[in-house]
């Protein structure tokens, strides 16, 4: 006589322990991933919006023909954007508030970085007169992993140049 293992109904507790070890093994190794995965994602979103930031800035200085500036605060984790930052000084949308960033750091003057209706940054603008730069940071202290995400300004032509980091 032989067993028809097709006609049984239900589970045994012991087939059902191990369905439950397997996916509490399985999820306890996809977590960590997923959350570090999240981190990044929300990390580039706020370097996405920096360089859309900065770039806004340039596109406003050359079409309205009227410099424009941005006006970092790295302890506030803020940009803003100002048109004719030398005369009527009007802000331009919102100010950009970075929620997942630890570190800003720049070389711009007086924590400016403008624009001149050329699109070209202007001279007195970047402390060593070429390129300048700014660079964000999210590192978390004790944990191994961080990101960068930095921008490189050219003065003469203000093109952007992008560079990244992800551990």
């Amino acid at each position: 006589m032989t067993k028809n293992f097709f006609n049984k109904k239900g589970v045994t507790l012991v087939e059902l322990a191990t369905v439950l070890a397997l996916v509490g093994i399985i999820s306890t190794l996809a977590v960590p991933n997923f959350r570090r995965q999240v981190k990044i994602y929300k990390f580039k979103e706020d370097a996405e919006m920096l360089t859309m930031t900065i770039k806004l800035a340039r596109v406003r200085a050359i079409t309205s023909k009227v410099n424009h500036a941005v006006v970092i605060d790295p302890s506030a984790k803020t940009l803003t954007v100002y048109k004719d930052p030398y005369g009527s000084n009007i802000q331009i949308g919102n100010t950009l508030t970075f929620k997942k960033i630890n570190y800003i750091w720049h070389n711009f003057v007086d924590n400016k970085l403008i624009f001149n209706p050329r699109g070209a940054v202007l001279k007195e603008s970047i402390n060593n007169g070429f390129i300048g730069w700014i660079g964000i940071w999210n590192i978390d202290w004790g944990e191994p992993d961080w990101n960068y995400h930095g921008l490189w300004i050219y003065r003469a032509s203000g093109l952007i140049y992008r560079h990244w980091y992800f551990s």
